[in-house]
């Protein structure tokens, strides 16, 4: 599951600080200042010199205003001038910033958002801009600074709301990414606001979240019904409230067993396997070594697992076929006591592979059909493993000359599995997401893989990210990567169908929509929970 900013935040929607009415400037830095008006558009020019200047990208003219309106900053000899090529500046440099951001510049974008507030420190506005670019570039700690100032400048009850909210999601990125103690920053910033604005769906299901990922179940189910009388529960937060309930009631009736190592805390839902608990314990201590390697990341923060053996699972998380779930700071798995060590091995390497996944990508969105592709091939028996859904994706292309789109309107399997329509779908979602990352890795190498996945963490569209890495198109892959699956399915003889094969498999259709990105987890016998933020 991840956690993002959606319609809590709405963090997309920057607004502007308008331009500041022009006043004269008589100082020293007159010429400076008269020169900047004419890159903004406002002096007078020559036609020579608007032709010149009209040639500029807005970001170079825009930079040169600012390079000429700091020389008239030092030249300001009244309060008067000071101010007025103070607030100027402000101006152009949150337009600056602004541009950054629309183009993933996340490291300028924080600069001259942080320009802009040192020239207008009382705008409400620059300071919730700078606190949403900190976000994005992972600076929690200085965008709760930021965010905590839009709040407190602001007069508008509705920017203070906003800035309030984003300021919470910063604290719940923090306690994501580096630091869990943020969470209870969330939570008290959560209950300020409550206190002063009233019942706040959005709020109030942020609550839960925060109590849930505490392990407070109790107090979590709380605040998810005061969320469901104050709004109206979208169907992935009505699942996760209905699991929670379900899952409160199974520990209340048993007792689990708990362990701990350094790296995790278990609790294993059958007291008499305790054995089994032990080998799980020791088995995911070593997936953490070994994705630890692979990936360049141990993470220090302590993760913890809970193991269902048997109904309780299913009864939880309302997914027979899934093996595994996972999220923020937990993992949780279903495991049958009977299976075989190495069976289980792959299980737990494959369900850590997307938390180191999670974890590089800074918790942002990554293309479900990347996070299961990863998650499959660190499985140490991977290639054998995978040779049934293989062999029914060399049958669809052969039988159909389709596959379904990794980004398509009809199923979004870049976000998740849950709504293919049958098992062979799903099956058939895995196969592709395994065939496709073998054969990134095969031609550029894992670590090159890895390097998307890190510059999707920095904000980047997956298609740029890909393009940037690799110096290939991800059109012009996705095709080579059919042609050449198409080629080897047409070697294959077509098998008999056997039980639950339907003869002429169904598959979205317009196979050739390109690319796609989003986000998460699961493996063959392991499924994601789906994002509950609208994300």
């Amino acid at each position: 599951m991840f956690l993002g900013l959606g319609r809590f935040v709405g963090a997309s929607v920057i607004v502007l600080a308008a331009f500041t009415q022009v006043h004269g400037f008589s100082g020293s830095g007159k010429e400076g200042w008269d020169e900047a008006q004419k890159y903004l558009g406002r002096g007078r020019m020559s036609q020579d010199e608007a032709a010149k200047i009209q040639e500029m990208t807005e970001a170079d003219r825009l930079q040169k205003a600012a390079d000429l309106l700091v020389d008239a900053e030092r030249s300001a000899s009244t309060e008067h001038e000071t101010q007025t090529v103070g607030q100027a500046l402000a101006t152009v440099y949150n337009r600056l910033a602004l541009d950054c951001h629309t183009k993933k510049d996340l490291k300028n974008a924080v600069y001259y958002g942080g320009e802009a507030v040192k020239r207008d420190g009382a705008d409400p506005t620059l300071h919730a801009n700078l606190g949403q670019y900190q976000i994005d570039a992972g600076e929690y700690y200085e965008a709760s600074r930021s965010l905590t100032k839009a709040r407190d400048v602001a007069k508008d009850p509705v920017a203070k709301q906003k800035a309030w909210k984003t300021l919470i999601a910063a604290y719940m990125r923090q306690a994501q990414n580096s630091d869990q103690r943020a969470r209870d920053d969330a939570i008290r910033e959560i209950g300020g606001l409550l206190a002063e604005q009233g019942d706040d769906f959005d709020a109030l299901w942020r609550l839960g979240l925060c109590w849930r990922l505490k392990g407070d179940a109790a107090r979590a189910l709380d605040a998810w019904e005061k969320a469901r009388k104050a709004g109206q529960v979208n169907p992935d937060q009505e699942r996760e409230y209905q699991n929670l309930k379900a899952a409160k009631t199974i520990k209340a009736d048993k007792q689990f067993v708990k362990d701990s190592s350094m790296h995790f805390s278990i609790e294993f839902n059958d007291k008499s396997q305790s054995a089994l608990a032990q080998k799980v314990l020791g088995m995911l201590d070593e997936a953490y070594e070994e994705v630890g390697t692979r990936f360049d990341l141990r993470p220090d923060k302590k993760v913890f697992v809970t193991v269902y053996t048997g109904q309780e699972y299913n009864d939880v998380f309302q997914v027979s076929w899934a093996g595994g779930q996972h999220e923020e700071n937990r993992i949780d798995l279903k495991v049958n006591p009977a299976m075989p060590e190495a069976k289980l091995r792959d299980v737990i390497l494959h369900e850590w592979t997307h938390h180191v996944v999670s974890l590089k990508s800074r918790q942002q969105f990554v293309p479900l059909w990347i996070h299961e592709g990863l998650a499959m091939h660190c499985e140490r028996n991977h290639e054998a493993g995978t040779a049934p859904v293989l062999a029914l994706l060399d049958r669809v292309i052969k039988v159909k000359n389709n596959y379904i789109p990794f980004k398509d309107d009809r199923y979004q399997i870049h976000r998740s599995f849950m709504k293919l329509p049958n098992p062979n779908l799903v099956r058939l979602a895995y196969a592709q997401s395994y065939s496709i990352v073998h054969k990134m890795i095969d031609r550029f190498g894992f670590g090159t893989v890895v390097k998307v996945v890190e510059r999707l963490g920095a904000g980047e569209e997956f298609e740029s990210a890909f393009h940037v890495v690799t110096r290939v198109k991800w059109e012009d892959f996705e095709k080579e990567w059919f042609q050449e699956r198409r080629a080897a399915a047409a070697l294959v003889p077509e098998p008999t169908p056997g039980p639950g094969m339907p003869a002429q498999p169904v598959v979205a259709p317009a196979a050739g929509q390109q690319g796609g990105l989003t986000i998460r987890i699961g493996s063959p016998g392991s499924m994601p929970r789906p994002a509950r933020t609208g994300q």
